[in-house]
């Protein structure tokens, strides 16, 4: 699986690096490591049926080391799952290379004839170019809406996109592998998002044409508003965008 190739990758940059920190906020989760690289995913939150209880880990993160929380990446809880792509994107943030800063609304290749399919909903990708394309999907699990289609459509319409934007949400829940098989047209294929791992060499392999993710510049800041409810629009200023063509 593509989550399994990341921790692959990601194992020689471990090292001796530890887990400095966790903070699994209501809307992103960071990972800081004992050398100052601070990571970030989005928060899935898990169905907690009645339960205050969240992660049986909670109070022992700390201290692991940085090897152990990359591989829970790929476990089954959606919250631990979240705290393995941090740590994944704190070890890939200092080596990443060959990035631009430019505004993945720019970058992106949609054209006027493109059908485009966007797994998750993007608002400030669909204001931009969703009324400029031939024919848009919009694929969410919680449909419908214009242009909105559950996501078990995805295996009918994804085949006959020229563009498709996936959300990077899609390495926790483990359907990235699935996803990408079913963009057998497309012209561009980007993965986006906070979640999103700038490890250029594993999704080249599997048809990916950019990347668009984040990495942190002010961790200390960064640990401050995720711990206070904080998003993506109040992490302004201590991260920066990045994308790579692949």
């Amino acid at each position: 699986m593509i989550v399994e190739e990341l921790i692959d990758n990601a194992a020689a940059l471990a090292g001796p690096k530890t887990v400095a920190d966790v903070r699994i906020g209501l809307g992103t989760t960071a990972v800081l490591l004992s050398d100052g690289a601070c990571g970030l995913s989005y928060t899935v939150h898990p169905n907690s049926g009645g339960h205050c209880h969240v992660l049986d880990q909670a109070g022992s993160l700390s201290g692991r080391p940085a090897r152990e929380a990359a591989a829970w990446a790929m476990d089954a809880d959606p919250v631990l799952s979240g705290v393995g792509i941090s740590a994944l994107n704190a070890l890939f943030a200092p080596v990443v290379t060959g990035f631009s800063r430019e505004n993945a609304m720019d970058a992106i290749d949609i054209r006027t004839n493109d059908t485009l399919g966007v797994v998750g909903h993007f608002a400030p990708l669909l204001e931009r170019h969703g009324e400029c394309v031939d024919r848009l999907y919009v694929f969410e699990r919680e449909a419908p809406g214009e242009y909105v289609y559950p996501d078990w459509a995805e295996d009918i319409y994804l085949p006959h996109c020229d563009a498709v934007v996936i959300t990077s949400t899609t390495l926790i829940n483990k359907t990235i592998d699935r996803l990408l098989s079913l963009c057998t047209s497309a012209r561009e294929t980007v993965l986006m998002g906070v979640s999103t791992c700038l490890c250029p060499e594993v999704f080249r392999a599997h048809g990916v044409t950019m990347l668009a993710g984040a990495r942190v510049t002010d961790a200390g800041r960064v640990l401050r508003v995720v711990s206070e409810g904080g998003s993506m629009p109040g992490l302004h200023g201590c991260t920066e965008h990045l994308c790579i063509r692949l």
